[in-house]
């Protein structure tokens, strides 16, 4: 299966990229030390409409694997898109189905494997130039982006657009944590 996407509309009206790089190192221990300091209520709280704790941590795992496999190891492999499916939807379709099959994995066996995976995704991104020709640099657009809607699964909740992380995070705090 390819999952090169054609046709993808340019980004430019959303201002120029800012360099990110040196952002995720420090933004994956403060995940870290959020998922390690839950208790196991904790993972079955809502983070976002539609989506648990635990969920929100499995769709992060999901992308941290799927930018690791696509940009760092060259492999090219993976979901298709359906039949007449947008490219919103294929990303909704795709993120729900990494949600759903590591709903089977414990909290801890999957903060273990975020914090592992993470730590590569961190150090991938430190190492790439973001202005070589076809880099996958974490570089982002200053302008507002607009967060889609979300096509649940027969077993959940209809979910609403996504408020940012900084809310989920806080969402996910006990009240007397100091994260």
């Amino acid at each position: 299966m390819n999952s090169q996407f054609n046709d993808v509309p340019s980004h430019t009206w959303l201002g120029p990229p800012i360099d990110a790089r040196s952002l995720f190192t420090p933004e994956h221990a403060a995940l870290m030390a959020t998922l390690r300091g839950l208790v196991p209520a904790d993972w079955g709280r809502e983070a976002v409409p539609g989506w648990t704790v635990r969920d929100l941590a499995a769709h992060v795992l999901g992308d941290f694997y799927g930018r690791l496999a696509r940009d760092r190891d060259g492999h090219r492999e993976g979901p298709a898109f359906a039949p007449g499916e947008t490219l919103e939807a294929f990303i909704h379709r795709i993120n729900q189905e990494w949600v759903d099959a590591f709903a089977r994995v414990s909290p801890a066996a999957l903060t273990d494997t975020l914090d592992l995976i993470g730590g590569q995704i961190a150090g991938f991104f430190e190492a790439t130039n973001p202005h070589s020709p076809g880099s996958t640099s974490p570089e982002w657009p200053t302008g507002p982006i607009p967060s889609p809607s979300h096509t649940p699964s027969p077993n959940r909740p209809k979910r609403t657009p996504s408020r940012p992380r900084q809310g989920a995070r806080s969402r996910c705090r006990r009240p007397s944590s100091s994260l």
